[in-house]
C-alpha cells in the first residue's frame, strides 16, 4: 500500500501478504514523496500483515507526519514493524508466522484458530466513525460479516472460546423480514436454539448500538429498531454453540 503524499488515511481490516519474490521490502509506505495533502495522519487498525520475503519493514512513515495510530495489528514474518513515529499499542509481532497458528497459511487463510495465542485488542483506535472493521476478507475475491464486533486483533474474527472447536463454530447468515423497514423486523433463527440469544446491533462504523437477550418463539425473534436512525446495520446473535449474523436497513 503506497500513500505517497500523506493525507488522513485509514488502513483497516486488511489481510496483506508479501511474497518471497517481492521487489521491495515495505508493506505500507506513507508520505515518501512529500506530505502535500492536508491532515497528514495515518491510522493502521486491525490488519493482518504477513511477509515471506524476510527483512521487511511493515510500516514506513515519512518525517513530518503526525504520529501514526497503529493498533490491533498482527505482524507475521521477519523484519521491522515500524520506521517512523507512531502511537503503537495492542499489536503482536513474531518473526515466525507459525507462532500465530493461522488456519492455513499456504492458501492465504490467516484466520486465527482456537490454538492461536490470546491477543488483546483495544476499541479506542481509529477516527470517529470507523472504530472497528465490520467485514473481513475471504480469499480469493469475497468478504464476510465479522461476527464478533469487539476489540480484537488482526483482520479476522477469532473463535469465541478456546474450548469450542472450529467445527462447532458455524458462521450462519440470517434472514430478517421486512428489510428495509421502519420500526421492527422479524429474524428467522434455527429451531434448535431454545435458550435466550444475546443480540447485538452495530452501525456501519462498528459501534455497538443495541445489546439485549432475546427469546425466540417459533423460530423467530422480533427486533424493535425504533431507537435507530435510518441507516444500514449489522447484527449478531450468540447462541449456545453458534454465532449468527445478518444485515438490515432502517428507513
Amino acid at each position: 500500500i503506497d500513500l505517497p503524499n500523506g493525507g488522513r488515511s485509514v488502513v483497516m481490516g486488511n489481510a496483506i501478504m508479501k511474497g518471497p519474490k517481492a521487489q521491495n521490502h515495505q508493506l505500507i509506505r506513507y508520505g515518501e514523496e512529500g506530505l502535500i495533502n492536508p491532515d497528514s495522519e495515518l491510522f493502521v487498525i486491525n490488519n493482518t500483515m504477513v511477509t515471506e520475503l524476510g527483512s521487511t519493514t511493515f510500516i514506513t512513515i515519512a518525517n513530518g507526519a503526525a504520529p501514526a495510530k497503529v493498533a490491533n495489528n498482527i505482524f507475521a514474518g521477519a523484519g521491522v514493524v515500524l520506521s517512523g513515529v507512531a502511537d503503537s499499542s495492542f499489536n503482536a509481532s513474531a518473526p515466525d508466522t507459525a507462532y500465530f497458528k493461522f488456519r492455513n497459511s499456504a492458501p492465504f487463510d490467516y484466520h486465527l484458530t482456537p490454538s492461536s495465542p490470546e491477543l488483546q485488542g483495544t476499541s479506542n483506535t481509529a477516527p470517529t466513525g470507523s472504530n472497528l472493521p465490520v467485514y473481513q476478507y475471504e480469499h480469493p475475491l469475497d468478504s464476510a460479516l465479522r461476527l464478533r464486533f469487539v476489540p480484537s486483533i488482526g483482520a479476522y474474527d477469532r473463535p469465541i472460546s478456546q474450548s469450542v472447536s472450529a467445527s462447532v463454530m458455524q458462521k450462519n447468515l440470517l434472514v430478517n423480514f421486512p428489510n428495509p423497514f421502519e420500526r421492527s423486523t422479524t429474524i428467522r433463527i434455527p429451531n434448535d436454539e431454545h435458550r435466550p440469544l444475546h443480540l447485538e446491533v452495530y452501525d456501519a462504523a462498528g459501534r455497538l448500538m443495541m445489546s439485549s437477550y432475546e427469546n425466540q418463539k417459533n423460530g423467530q425473534i422480533t427486533l424493535n429498531a425504533s431507537g435507530l436512525a435510518p441507516s444500514t446495520y449489522v447484527y449478531r446473535l450468540i447462541g449456545t454453540s453458534r454465532v449468527y449474523a445478518g444485515q438490515f436497513i432502517v428507513r
